[in-house]
């Protein structure tokens, strides 16, 4: 009887001595205690915070094409107005976009025969259809040639307007050219659309 009672009082002691033990706090060996749950997440928060500071801002990729995904990235950083609604052609290299409402074909020949980079964008029947698409041009002769100048622009633009009929090979640049400038036209069944293609020999 006297042993059973000594093992009751030594549990006894031993369940006290575990409850006492179990705190929410955890040892620092700097002296400092911390709550287990609170103090875990401000580190494990802080730590998130460093290695987010040391990350760059991943990119976001429009097209598998390199050189295609590039030229729409620094479309979209210099002009006022993103491509958008992009879409992938039937070659690997070529692609569809809208700028301004109007409907651009971007292709990366300089794996082929051609070697160029080429944009073509469309207008439409009306006079402010035409000035949206030299408002797009203006934005893609700045990022295929970076020494292009708005006086040269100008120029080429004001040149182009006052076209009747279709343009081709005009030289803005040593490596960027106006492959092709179609005006509006008055037809017997109504306007044409207008359309300016655009080539560089030196994007890639």
């Amino acid at each position: 009887m006297k042993n059973k009672i000594i093992s009751i009082l030594l549990i006894a002691i031993l369940t006290f001595m575990l409850v006492s033990c179990d705190t929410s706090t955890n040892y620092d060996p700097n002296g400092n205690s911390e709550t287990s749950n609170s103090g875990n997440s401000a580190n494990d928060s802080s730590k998130d915070d460093d290695v987010n500071k040391g990350e760059n801002p991943s990119q976001t990729v429009y097209a598998e094409d390199t050189v295609v995904n590039r030229f729409i990235t620094e479309f979209n950083d210099k002009s006022g107005y993103d491509f958008s609604d992009i879409r992938k052609g039937n070659i690997r290299t070529k692609y569809y976009a809208y700028a301004n409402e109007c409907y651009v074909e971007i292709l990366n020949a300089n794996d082929a025969y051609a070697e160029c980079f080429s944009v073509s964008i469309n207008g439409g029947k009306e006079t402010s259809d035409r000035d949206k698409m030299f408002a797009v041009f203006k934005q893609v002769l700045k990022t295929l040639d970076k020494s292009i100048t708005d006086a040269q622009i100008n120029s080429a633009i004001e040149y182009l307007e006052s076209q009747q009929y279709m343009v081709s090979d005009y030289k803005i640049s040593n490596s960027v050219t106006v492959e092709t400038y179609v005006p509006i036209v008055e037809l017997s069944y109504g306007k044409s659309d207008c359309r300016i293609d655009v080539i560089s020999s030196n994007y890639k």
